[in-house]
């Protein structure tokens, strides 16, 4: 019995868990020319930005074309004037560790 009440809770503290982390997705970010694409700290800051006339100030960092990401699939948000954002973690180069939100025409995914 105290097995079966262990696995009953061990599931109900899991499953929370496990179903947020299925909408986690690996990709990359593509630049055109293989430049750098921008990740910027919110989709709030990137209308703050826009509306000042400065969007770089709204910028976490310049990712370079191919760097690694996790993308949270459930995260798309929209921008009145620079289309949608997809929030991603950066898995490598300089701006590894990194939060922020990457422009969706600059997401790819990332083939098994």
């Amino acid at each position: 019995m105290k097995r079966v009440c262990f696995l009953v809770l061990a599931a109900v503290l899991l499953i929370p868990l496990l179903q947020s982390a299925l909408a986690v997705s690996l990709g990359y970010l593509s630049a055109p020319g293989g430049g750098v694409v921008p990740v910027y700290e919110s989709v709030e800051e990137i209308e703050a930005g826009v509306s000042r006339g400065n969007i770089n100030t709204a910028k976490v960092c310049e990712a370079l074309d191919g760097t690694l990401v996790e993308v949270d699939e459930e995260s798309r948000r929209s921008t009145t004037f620079m289309g949608d954002f997809m929030q991603v973690r950066i898995l490598e180069g300089d701006c590894r560790g990194r939060d922020g939100w990457a422009p969706i025409g600059s997401l790819r995914k990332r083939l098994p």
